[in-house]
């Protein structure tokens, strides 16, 4: 743990090379933190006070041992976006709290949750700190108000854990894609889709052209790499 600590770093990368730091009419989407603390600080340190949208794919916890200190700190940059210098902060569930929501109730599920890196430290702290409705309130969808530039074009930007089905209307969407698809779509040219899920290499988000559309994929598997990605976008328009 000593080795990955030293190796553990935030990173903020641009969507558009040569966009300005993160302002106000900025919006950063971080992936998976799967409870490493340090990189999430300091994505923390390079975004508050700017203004900007802060934006989490979802699975927060599991397979880190810092999941506690990682809800902490979203929830309370949640509580009060504007205290810590943002204009909004929003958190979308992934499939691990998914699992963990389901391993409540269900004994198949805790298994599962379980094997999938659950650690029971967070659940207790789920349980001490009231947080069970906070977990659940939580969406799986994101549609930024405005359009952002990517590529040097307006596109509506689009976030969600795991990839959307383009056949379906964004309001027919399924839950079980939103937490578990890996089969990489896009929702339209005029669209960007962000999402985690599936840790890409070298420590780098991938942009995936496919025929419905651009897809950032924006897991760079922080608890193996001890790198967290946040991808920052520019708005289109006023601000």
């Amino acid at each position: 743990m000593t080795e990955m600590k030293r190796r553990q770093h935030g990173l903020l990368a641009e969507a558009t090379p040569g966009a300005t730091p993160p302002g106000r009419n900025s919006v950063v989407v971080v992936g998976d933190i799967h409870g490493v603390a340090e990189p999430l600080r300091q994505i923390i340190d390079q975004t508050q006070d700017t203004g900007c949208t802060l934006v989490f794919v979802g699975d927060l916890i599991d397979r880190g041992p810092e999941g506690c200190q990682v809800m902490e700190m979203i929830r309370g940059l949640m509580a009060d976006p504007s205290g810590h210098g943002y204009g909004t902060v929003v958190t979308l569930r992934g499939n691990h709290e998914d699992m963990l929501m389901k391993s409540r109730h269900n004994h198949t599920w805790r298994e599962r949750w379980l094997v999938s890196g659950g650690q029971s430290e967070d659940q207790a702290w789920l349980d001490r700190n009231q947080g069970w409705g906070w977990l659940e309130s939580l969406p799986l969808v994101y549609e930024h108000p405005r359009p952002v530039l990517f590529d040097d074009k307006p596109r509506r930007l689009l976030v969600s854990h795991a990839s959307l089905n383009p056949k379906r209307d964004l309001n027919d969407q399924e839950e079980e894609d939103l937490l578990w698809n890996r089969k990489v779509a896009g929702c339209g040219q005029d669209t960007v889709c962000v999402h985690g899920h599936t840790p890409q290499p070298n420590c780098r988000p991938a942009l995936k052209e496919t025929r419905t559309g651009p897809v950032l994929m924006v897991d760079t598997g922080a608890v193996f790499t001890g790198c967290l990605t946040g991808m920052c976008f520019t708005e289109m328009g006023e601000g």
